[in-house]
């Protein structure tokens, strides 16, 4: 057995031992929904509010743009939000700074930050739907803390 033979092997022990296919929990974790779940944990954890900006500008039609408020609606910070594979895009999921932010005193620098991930997309105009693997990326490599920092 090699490395890269483990993840296949695995979920065929797991499917043989507890009859369990990670295929069957997609329809529970449509992208939309584990997105709405990551900001709500956010906002939990940390008291903001994270809503789309579709004024700036993105370098795809799928990248999306946010806007992390304080509960007092004070700007905190933006980040683009680039969730399904293209051929010019790197694999893996990933985060990282794009301009970051500075507090001293009373001025602000608003940090601005980059969540990538390569999710299975859409298919015939119907949503994106997760492994339980990619949801758990999903919330490990966005990095909450770092975006609301």
């Amino acid at each position: 057995m090699e490395p890269w033979d483990v993840a296949y092997y695995s979920e065929k022990q797991r499917k043989a031992l507890y009859d369990f296919d990670e295929e069957e929990l997609r329809p529970y974790f449509p992208l939309d929904r584990a997105v709405e779940g990551l900001f709500e944990t956010a906002h939990r954890l940390y008291g903001v509010r994270i809503e789309p900006n579709s004024k700036l500008p993105a370098w795809h039609p799928d990248v999306t743009c946010y806007d992390v408020r304080d509960e007092d609606g004070t700007f905190l910070a933006s980040f683009y939000a680039d969730f399904y594979p293209r051929e010019e895009k790197r694999g893996g999921a990933w985060m990282n700074a794009l301009r970051t932010g500075v507090s001293s005193g009373a001025t602000h620098t608003p940090h601005l930050g980059l969540i990538c991930a390569n999710v299975t997309p859409p298919i015939g105009g119907k949503p994106a739907l997760l492994t339980h693997q990619e949801v758990t990326t999903l919330f490990t490599s966005s990095g909450i803390c770092c975006i609301t920092a």
